[in-house]
């Protein structure tokens, strides 16, 4: 068990998450750091550096940081309200919804231009993410136009 948790991005992220909680972002940015060293694929990571980014206000770098999931995991900040929550805190603070709104538009791009020579089950799983892509692509732009 301890072998698991030296080599698992999970016991920093989780720590993450518990000093984040109480507003301490340095620490929380360390173990992060520190989740991500130990698995680059473990999305949750990203999202919450996101969300802390989000937190400390750094709205360029968060807007980069959400842009840089949506271009490759969409779905990582899909569900309920939170995409919309992200994007009206963009929003309110400037101009720094675009790059949301490019990484999803590249995103679209990329799985149609897929679509085409993908086997049936993955047909299915595309159409899906286009879907899905799509209908956060209209939060972005929520006058339907831009």
């Amino acid at each position: 068990m301890v072998l698991f948790f030296k080599s698992s991005p999970l016991l920093p992220y989780w720590n993450a998450l518990t000093v984040a909680g109480e507003s301490r972002h340095g620490s929380a940015r360390a173990l992060l750091e520190r989740s991500q060293l130990l698995d680059p694929s473990f999305i949750d990571t990203r999202v919450v550096s996101a969300d802390l980014l989000l937190a400390e206000r750094r709205m360029a770098a968060a807007a980069a940081a959400y842009a840089d999931l949506l271009r490759t995991e969409p779905g990582s900040l899909r569900g309920g309200a939170r995409f919309a929550n992200i994007v009206a805190e963009l929003r309110a603070a400037g101009d720094f919804v675009r790059p949301l709104q490019a990484a999803l538009e590249a995103y679209i791009h990329e799985v149609r231009g897929q679509l085409a020579d993908a086997a049936d089950d993955e047909r299915r799983w595309m159409i899906e993410e286009i879907a899905g892509a799509e209908s956060m692509l209209a939060v972005v732009q929520p006058s339907g136009r831009e």
